[in-house]
């Protein structure tokens, strides 16, 4: 009923609902994540947390769990997004995503060596491919690598635009 409520923009009863949701059901994925994006967007981290973590109790998702590290991203806090998806990718069913974010989070903290091959592996799933390579070529423009951008786009044959401009 919540999502019925948030599609109608009635946040405030959808909130509800979704608190109502998670009294039945400690670890309802659904409303837990529902309430933490609501939080997010209220810049309430600290309750984000909360609803994150239980969302992520017993039956995480993918996006659940990205979005749990992404918190940590959004708060400069790359060592406990690394954290988070590492445990989410003890029961990932998209890695790629995951190990693309992972990368980038690694890119972060400097520690290059982990960023590249948790990059280069998520090249390996279509769905995180674009974004791995794009956030490659960030990297290297970040961190100076010597390259040949020219070459690496060439090897990566892609036509999507952030990676192009990265490059």
């Amino acid at each position: 009923i919540g999502d019925l409520y948030v599609h109608i923009d009635k946040k405030a009863i959808a909130e509800a609902y979704y608190e109502q949701a998670v009294r039945y059901g400690f670890e309802n994925n659904h409303a837990n994540y529902a309430l933490a994006k609501m939080h997010v967007a209220r810049n309430d981290f600290e309750k984000a947390h909360r609803y994150y973590a239980s969302a992520n109790g017993s039956r995480p998702t993918t996006y659940s769990s990205v979005n749990e590290g992404n918190l940590f991203l959004w708060q400069n806090d790359a060592t406990h997004a690394i954290a988070a998806y590492e445990l989410a990718l003890k029961d990932a069913r998209d890695e790629g995503v995951l190990l693309n974010n992972m990368g980038y989070a690694y890119g972060k903290n400097h520690h290059l060596d982990s960023a590249l091959t948790h990059l280069f592996d998520a090249r390996d799933y279509r769905v995180a491919s674009s974004s791995a390579e794009a956030n490659f070529f960030a990297l290297a423009a970040i961190d100076h690598f010597p390259i040949d951008s020219d070459s690496v786009l060439r090897i990566f044959d892609t036509h999507y635009a952030a990676t192009q401009a990265n490059a």
